[in-house]
């Protein structure tokens, strides 16, 4: 019997654990027939991690200013791809951006000057990209690829040469506690070239900055706060390089104008809820093979919970193993007894979560004030339908609290389900696996504060109290765009959504951005690209090194001002 690609796709993970084309192709499979099973329907999933000989990324640079106080930041990444062979290749990449991000910048270097991309429709900007293509020049084309991903494609990486790029990305900082707030970097999910280099990472702030990894630098010259260090891609996609900002508690309000010449501007409130303690937990602990490494810290981290805490455990089902606790199965006990029962699981092959946080849903309905603690790896396959999982947060919107930590970084096709389903809430990593569980269930264990950021419209002349008011760059002004566009699309306005994000220059569901040759290509698809007084350049949020610069001018000017008025004295004295 003839399989489609798709379920064969499907039985290698469920055995496996990982995705087929993550290792060399057997022997005897050409190419062709390789290719045509990554040949998948959904254009932006189809990225076939079988690396294309002698392309790969040469130079990478992430360079990001923060703002602690607004909880925002702008980086850039810049990234310089190389061809050794004696064609032309197409470098294309699928990247996962931090939490709620938004692109709003996009360059090539064509003969030694950096070009800025124009923004348009998705559709428009695809054909363009496709006919310059077609016409081997040089386009780079960047549009979404679901939550917080983009697929960048740049075409041609010329032979025995390079193509560089530079993509802006306008992000908010996760809120973590009152007085500080995380940075998560982004990295690649799937890619057709190999990383030979380690990323630069410059990420500065007017406020403190912390990093857990050991191979970054921390530095404090003059009231700039800096970390700075070189990772490897391998530790870039396990999340090795979050960065904590701090906060100042007493500012509450951030404010930008919407242009420099209005009173009109965004203003973000960061408003506190409480979330109960539960009272009972409920664990879905993914069995995936990948899980195996962290199945010990798993277990010790669970046995810090209170020997009287009520828990529940349901393991993800599908590779065959742990019939007894698998869903639709499950075990009730204390903590200890839940670690117990991890420590015996066979963690291996590839497994769905949809039937465990079905099943784990069905339970916090029978106990109060109950919360769903899902630990998982990635899982970059979807391998059933999640239809009735999102029926059941649908149908009670008052469901318990489901909280997501992955072990890694990593595409997750259930996530991105339930992205506007139930109250999931995605819990950034910062540090080690297991002191990140630790930390959070030490949290668990009382009342906990949440903050969200909200971002409204008014006038200036509104702002409540000026002291305790900060003003911030036009980024604010993105992210409120971005969460527009969002409302917009969701009330099926997308022409309204359109206009809102090329006006604000922003890659959406319905936009894209790119950057093309010549001026006759952008006229011959009706795009024009950004002016460059409008993109945003680094260290936008804070323009600290810029007031630094001029200081340093007008102080060296004055310098040589005394100096000479000093020289013309003596000169007088001795005349």
């Amino acid at each position: 019997k003839t399989l489609r690609p798709e379920k064969v796709r499907e039985i290698y993970y469920r055995l496996h654990g990982k995705q087929y084309n993550s290792v060399p192709a057997p022997r005897g499979v050409k190419n062709g027939e390789r290719e045509a099973l990554a040949d998948l329907s959904d254009e932006s999933e189809a990225i076939d991690n079988r690396l294309n000989q002698g392309l790969s990324v040469s130079g990478s640079q992430i360079d990001a200013s923060v703002d602690g106080d607004a909880a925002l930041a702008y980086l850039e990444w810049t990234l310089t791809f190389k061809n050794e062979k004696g064609w032309q290749q197409e470098a294309v990449s699928q990247i996962q951006l931090p939490p709620n991000s938004v692109v709003s910048r996009l360059t090539l270097w064509i003969n030694g000057e950096e070009r800025e991309a124009a923004f348009a429709g998705r559709e428009r900007v695809a054909q363009a990209y496709e006919s310059v293509v077609n016409k081997r020049r040089d386009p780079v084309l960047l549009t979404t690829a679901g939550r917080d991903q983009i697929t960048v494609r740049a075409f041609p990486v010329p032979p025995n040469g390079e193509m560089k790029v530079r993509i802006g990305v306008t992000t908010p900082l996760y809120l973590e506690h009152e007085n500080s707030s995380l940075l998560v970097l982004p990295h690649f999910n799937q890619r057709n070239f190999a990383v030979s280099t380690e990323h630069a990472v410059w990420i500065e702030s007017k406020k403190p900055l912390e990093i857990a990894n050991p191979a970054f630098t921390s530095e404090n010259k003059e009231n700039l706060f800096a970390v700075r260090g070189k990772i490897s891609n391998v530790n870039l996609a396990k999340t090795g390089a979050t960065v904590r900002a701090s906060k100042s508690t007493e500012v509450k309000t951030a404010w930008a104008h919407v242009r420099k010449d209005s009173d009109e501007i965004v203003r973000q409130e960061i408003v506190e809820s409480t979330d109960a303690k539960p009272a009972s937990l409920v664990f879905v602990i993914d069995a995936n093979a990948k899980m195996k490494a962290f199945q010990n810290e798993l277990a010790a981290a669970i046995k810090t919970l209170p020997a009287d805490a009520k828990t529940a455990l349901v393991l993800t089902n599908g590779n065959g193993f742990n019939l007894e606790t698998a869903a639709p199965n499950s075990f009730a006990g204390n903590p200890n007894e839940i670690a117990a029962k991890i420590e015996a699981a066979e963690f291996d092959g590839g497994t769905d979560s949809i039937a465990a946080l079905e099943r784990a849903w069905d339970l916090t309905e029978t106990m109060p004030n109950a919360a769903i603690v899902w630990v998982h790896t990635p899982q970059p396959l979807k391998l059933g339908s999640a239809d009735a999982l999102k029926q059941r947060f649908m149908r009670r919107p008052k469901s318990s609290l489901v909280y997501s930590l992955q072990t890694t970084n990593g595409a997750n096709t259930v996530e991105k389900e339930l992205d506007g389903f139930g109250k999931v809430r995605t819990i950034p990593r910062f540090g080690k696996f297991g002191d990140d569980l630790k930390s959070f269930f030490a949290r668990l264990g009382q009342n906990q504060q949440t903050f969200v950021a909200v971002r409204t419209t008014s006038r200036q002349a509104d702002l409540p109290n000026l002291a305790n008011a900060k003003e911030t760059s036009g980024h604010l002004v993105r992210l409120w765009a971005n969460e527009e566009v969002s409302r917009l699309l969701e009330n099926n306005e997308d022409k309204n959504a359109l206009d809102l994000a090329v006006k604000y220059q922003l890659v959406t569901p319905v936009s894209g951005a790119v950057v093309l040759e010549t001026a006759a290509q952008y006229e011959q698809f009706g795009l024009k690209p950004v002016e460059a007084g409008t993109v945003p350049t680094i260290p936008e949020p804070e323009e600290y090194l810029l007031f630094a610069v001029v200081i340093m001018i007008l102080v060296w000017f004055g310098w040589q001002y005394r100096k000479k008025i000093q020289t013309n004295r003596i000169a007088n004295e001795y005349r």
